[in-house]
């Protein structure tokens, strides 16, 4: 919401993340995340294939290949994250395999004797994942005929939500939500909303003891992990206030249902190398090329 000499974090915008529009929300259509051919001459979309991503970068190959990391969800499943390759005049998906983490960024391919390579950057988990969970980053590189299996991904179960009970009053949280969303909240999230680059507050221990939250937020104890010190622009009185609004937002997520331990990057080990098969119906194990596809020569 506009709104003049509104922060987030320490950015001045002039827009207020904590307040919700009252206009009712704009009907979107043909909304989503997907890959898509645009012909810039005749300046419209040759082909969308919703398997794509918003996210990754492409590498389009002479043999009339695009590659690209991607992340499929299934209602009720974990994400799953892969590396896929579709047909550069169609769209059509030809083969995929399980990467185990996000894509970051986008392939590349060369040669050596002969044989060509396609090389991606894994790293940072499915989505969904939090700070806290493996990483599985690694270079992936494939080849036809490859046979490389991925390890079997680490299940890991989240940090506990320990919150102490809620203290202070409600001009006090309003307080410390109000310094939560100006400095803290471009990192860890505002109002409890948070990715998985920096912790999730709600889970922080540091909330059992106003102490050690003065000497991380304050005194910056965390310092060499890259959590400065806020003493700046944050008084003692208002981390406490801050704390006491981050105890309301985990003792809420307490009571919501629990969360089933993860798997990040997949169910089970698959192979990862191989560029040999037909590609499956479904986004999964191995190496797949459909035997029309084209070759990968550049």
């Amino acid at each position: 919401v506009a709104e003049a000499g509104a922060k987030m974090g320490n950015q001045l915008l002039s827009i207020n993340v904590g307040k919700q529009p009252k206009d009712p929300a704009p009907v979107l259509t043909g909304g989503g995340r997907y890959l898509m051919a645009w012909d810039p001459v005749q300046r419209k979309q040759v082909w969308r294939q919703s398997l794509g991503s918003a996210r990754a970068s492409v590498m389009t190959t002479a043999g009339n290949l695009v590659f690209q990391g991607s992340t499929i969800t299934a209602p009720g499943e974990p994400a799953t994250p892969l590396v896929a390759a579709y047909r550069a005049d169609t769209g059509e998906r030809v083969w995929s395999a399980k990467s185990g983490a996000n894509i970051s960024g986008g392939a590349a391919t060369y040669s050596i004797n002969g044989e060509q390579f396609v090389a991606v950057l894994a790293g940072g988990g499915a989505a969904g994942g939090d700070y806290w969970a493996p990483n599985n980053a690694r270079l992936l590189v494939y080849k036809l005929g490859g046979k490389a299996v991925l390890p079997t991904p680490a299940a890991y179960t989240r940090a506990p939500l320990n919150p102490p009970p809620n203290f202070g009053d409600d001009a006090l949280r309003a307080r410390g939500q109000a310094k939560y969303n100006e400095n803290c909240g471009s990192c860890h999230g505002n109002d409890g909303r948070v990715g998985n680059l920096f912790p999730d507050l709600r889970y922080a221990q540091a909330l059992n003891s106003p102490e050690l939250f003065k000497a991380i937020v304050i005194d910056g104890a965390f310092q060499s992990n890259g959590m400065v010190s806020f003493r700046k622009v944050v008084t003692v009185e208002e981390a406490e206030a801050i704390r006491a609004y981050v105890v309301s937002l985990s003792n809420i997520a307490k009571t919501a249902p629990p969360e089933p331990p993860r798997v990040r990057g997949g169910q089970a080990a698959q192979p990862a190398a191989g560029l040999a098969a037909p590609a499956p119906p479904v986004p999964g194990a191995g190496a797949a090329v459909a035997p029309a596809a084209p070759a990968l020569h550049q």
